[in-house]
């Protein structure tokens, strides 16, 4: 079994711990496989943040080891609204062991919340080339 640990601390902006937080860590995108052996990997991993620290670990099998080629975890913080809301993260478990941040592949989108950019922003970002039809600022419509 080649298993490496992961462990993060949940905390508030000032730095106090948030005890008792569940934690979910799932295999995605399906089962998987060591490749060692052929035992099927625990396809989900609870735990919960410590009630004095806020800190989690987790002893999970690394990505190298897991066939098909290709998975990764999900993993799950379920932070209460007052302290900030749940978060999620996108890692892969390598040769040694390391924080939630350093194993993150690439961040998870935050679907609940607003996505978007005003158009003052747009504006500023987005210039129209020369020779287009409008002019920023100087938009006429017409009435047909």
């Amino acid at each position: 079994m080649a298993t490496s640990t992961i462990n993060n601390f949940i905390d508030q902006p000032d730095g106090t711990a948030v005890p008792s937080v569940k934690v979910t860590i799932r295999l995605m995108p399906c089962a998987g496989f060591r490749i060692d052996d052929g035992v099927e990997v625990a396809q989900r991993y609870d735990t919960v943040s410590g009630s004095g620290t806020g800190e989690w670990t987790a002893a999970l099998e690394r990505n190298s080891n897991i066939t098909p080629a290709g998975t990764w975890y999900e993993v799950e913080e379920k932070i209460p609204l007052q302290y900030g809301g749940p978060k999620r993260y996108t890692i892969q478990v390598g040769d040694l062991s390391q924080t939630l941040v350093a194993a993150q592949v690439t961040p998870t989108a935050d679907l609940d919340s607003e996505n978007g950019i005003s158009q003052e922003a747009a504006d500023a970002r987005y210039v129209l080339a020369p020779g287009s039809f409008a002019v920023v600022g100087n938009v006429t419509t017409i009435d047909v």
